[in-house]
């Protein structure tokens, strides 16, 4: 995948070496059962609500609920159709701190808005997740 995004814009292989170990930072906070927190501000904030969408569904890879997964659905809501769970996917856990407008409005009000970020990862952040900030 690095290397269709390289031929497509060649001027990043000069920092190919940092993607790559971006890449594998992302991986691996994944595979260590973390999250994915982003912030920015303006335009950047908004790129923050369209990673976090893509992540959190299907992207370039459709990620179906597992047999294992359908059944315990099934099992905590012996309603639910098998209709609705084949219309869900695995998402990938990701959160936008820029969405949290009453938090976020009532610390800039209350406390420090140089802080904006600092205190909602205060109470989410854990020892895996990693924090992608946009600028």
């Amino acid at each position: 995948m690095l290397n269709d995004l390289l031929k497509r814009y060649p001027c990043l292989s000069e920092i190919e070496v940092d993607i790559s170990k971006a890449e594998d930072a992302i991986i691996n906070c994944y595979e260590k059962g973390g999250k994915i927190l982003l912030c920015g501000n303006g335009g950047s904030s908004a790129d923050c609500e369209h990673i976090v969408g893509e992540l959190m569904k299907g992207f370039l890879k459709k990620r179906p609920v597992s047999d294992s997964k359908r059944a315990e659905m099934k099992a905590n809501c012996p309603c639910l159709e098998d209709e609705i769970i084949s219309k869900l996917q695995c998402g990938l856990p990701a959160v936008s701190l820029t969405s949290m407008n009453a938090l976020n409005t009532a610390f800039c009000n209350d406390v420090d808005p140089e802080l904006i970020y600092a205190q909602p990862l205060m109470s989410m952040a854990n020892k895996n997740d990693i924090l992608i900030g946009i600028s």
